[in-house]
């Protein structure tokens, strides 16, 4: 009976270790991305990054970059996304040398970042996002530089 009782045990906590390491892999935001977001070879600060489906069905991922243009992902209030094709949309801004216009007008922030970058449709960073962790870096290019430059 003793037996019985320790191998029921053991065979009950062999269950739920492969039950967590099975569920812990394959949930709905089975990915984590991080990365670094640089603009003409130069690390991109406070810039919003957005991974939205390729295709359309399922719910984008936003995060922001840091001092250094780190950053990473996550999809409502949880971390990470599903793995899967992605397209990138980056947008950074500057503030306007002034608040106002001459009529008194609020000038909008002026954009960092390449207009193409700032649209599902025209951006060119498409991702495949895999289970587990990913290392995804976003080199953006201003029109007409090389990259580095």
């Amino acid at each position: 009976m003793l037996l019985m009782r320790k191998w029921v045990r053991a065979a009950s906590v062999l269950a739920i270790l492969v039950m967590a390491s099975v569920t812990g892999c394959s949930g709905p935001n089975a990915a984590s991305v991080s990365g670094t977001i640089t603009l003409d070879g130069q690390p991109l600060p406070s810039a919003n990054v957005s991974f939205y489906p390729d295709g359309g069905s399922g719910a984008p991922a936003y995060g922001q970059s840091d001092v250094n243009g780190r950053y990473s992902l996550s999809t409502g209030s949880d971390t990470g996304l599903a793995p899967g094709k992605y397209v990138a949309v980056v947008v950074a801004t500057k503030e306007p040398p002034q608040p106002y216009d001459a009529k008194g007008s609020e000038i909008p922030p002026i954009p960092i970042t390449p207009a193409k970058y700032a649209n599902v449709e025209t951006s060119d960073l498409r991702i495949d996002v895999k289970a587990g962790k990913n290392d995804i870096p976003l080199a953006l290019q201003s029109p007409g530089k090389a990259s580095g430059s």
